[in-house]
């Protein structure tokens, strides 16, 4: 972006999204450590693992965008990077273990 540049409604918004990411992935999550403990009949650790994992996970993935946003452009790289935590999202909805 130049200087002086200003940002669309919809860079606004997806700049909003990305930064609600990580808040999104452990608001809900840590409340829900003991009912996923339940539900998969599982240890607490392993549970607690999974949500080291996502952290980590999101901590690698911050450090590659910066790469991948500068070859393929910020707005493109933010909406795809979007999509794929809807389709992670989703696909660990239907999980029916912790096992990998």
């Amino acid at each position: 972006m130049k200087q002086g540049e200003r940002l669309s409604s919809v860079g606004v918004l997806l700049v909003c999204l990305c930064s609600w990411s990580l808040p999104l992935l452990t608001d809900p999550m840590l409340p829900a450590l003991p009912v996923l403990r339940e539900a998969f009949a599982v240890p607490m650790p392993r549970v607690q693992l999974v949500f080291s994992l996502a952290l980590a996970s999101f901590a690698v993935a911050q450090a590659f965008m910066g790469l991948w946003a500068d070859g393929m452009g910020l707005k493109r790289s933010m909406v795809r990077g979007l999509c794929l935590l809807a389709l992670a999202s989703g696909l660990g909805a239907f999980a029916s273990s912790t096992a990998a």
